[in-house]
């Protein structure tokens, strides 16, 4: 456990050691594929730059998805970045990686290119990864559900939470990344309530919520994936608990939480890759009460791959195993029952 103390020497050192012999600018870089958590911690902590240092920021990502750009212009949230092809890495920069710590696990070589070329390497993020922290990598972890809500107590350490909550923006921006990766505050704690009842008082809450439920017709391709996982699917039901496995090649995590929903205790999604020229394999995995960390840490250690997980519920891993698809479901279900206990196959 944390104490609020020892939080706060954690904020204010990082803090210190970003802003000591500051840079000419500062260059923000979400994971690829930026959710809601990172383009709100990017955006609130591009503020706090701002306003507290006067330093020039940009955040450097990919396009977010299409549902989030809907959800983005039906709240009127106006987002300003650079693709990463556009950036210059010409000049004195420093790189704050937001909601992820491992700059190994950035597929893009532009991004590669641009943190290699900085100055000094930063993170933020709310993810454990069982990795070493990088001698060269300054990094501020705190188990909480969102790493908006590490930024939101950097804001508050720092005397200018107040700033943050009079943008409105901003506040549209915290709300979406809390009520999203708590799923809808399932793994929400009580500082996570207590910064919702401060963002809350000043915008309209149910708008946003009912903006992300609505339902919206469900791309071909998502439907697609949806439906070949179901017909993909190795179903094992391992000490009153259903585990299933199934592959798609794209939409793995809502195919990994829709298992949840109906009825999985342990949904493992796996998903071979080839983006920019490269070969990987995703393997997403999504649980009930069942103790995410042996797990992963297994598939990953026997695979050389990264990791992460967040509070036992969710977990991700990063392969370059050349491994057949169906050996490697059979691999992982093995491990699966090495840590559950004998099978029952159905």
């Amino acid at each position: 456990m944390h104490s609020l103390k020892q939080s706060e020497n954690k904020y204010l050192k990082f803090w210190e050691k970003l802003t000591t012999d500051r840079p000419e600018l500062y260059v923000l870089i979400p994971h690829e594929k930026p959710d809601f958590d990172a383009i709100a911690s990017s955006c609130i902590l591009q503020k706090l730059l701002t306003t507290l240092m006067q330093i020039k920021s940009v955040i450097v990502m990919d396009s977010p998805t299409l549902e989030t750009q809907y959800v983005l212009r039906e709240l009127n949230i106006d987002l300003v970045w650079m693709n990463p092809g556009d950036f210059s890495t010409e000049g004195s920069y420093d790189v704050v990686l937001i909601d992820s710590s491992n700059p190994e696990r950035f597929i893009s070589e532009q991004i590669k290119q641009l943190i290699g070329a900085s100055r000094r390497i930063f993170a933020i993020d709310h993810h454990f990864t069982g990795e070493s922290a990088s001698a060269t990598l300054e990094l501020l972890y705190h188990p909480v559900p969102a790493t908006t809500e590490i930024i939101l107590g950097l804001s508050e350490e720092l005397g200018v939470l107040s700033n943050i909550l009079e943008d409105e923006r901003l506040t549209k921006l915290a709300i979406l990344g809390l009520v999203t990766d708590t799923y809808f505050f399932t793994l929400a704690t009580p500082s996570t309530f207590r910064y919702m009842s401060k963002l809350s008082e000043r915008v309209q809450y149910i708008k946003i919520v009912e903006t992300l439920r609505k339902k919206r017709e469900q791309p071909l391709p998502e439907k697609l994936a949806r439906l070949k996982a179901m017909q993909r699917i190795m179903l094992r039901v391992i000490n009153s608990k259903i585990v299933c496995i199934t592959h798609v090649g794209s939409y793995e995590s809502k195919v990994a939480s829709s298992l949840l929903d109906m009825g999985a205790d342990l949904s493992i999604v796996i998903s071979p890759k080839r983006e920019r020229g490269k070969k990987l394999i995703r393997v997403i995995l999504r649980s009930k009460g069942i103790q995410l960390e042996p797990i992963v840490k297994e598939i990953a250690d026997v695979y050389g791959g990264s990791y992460g997980i967040l509070m036992n519920y969710a977990g991700g891993i990063q392969i370059s195993s050349k491994e057949r698809i169906d050996k490697l479901r059979k691999a992982i279900m093995e491990i699966v029952f090495k840590h559950l206990g004998e099978g029952v196959e159905t």
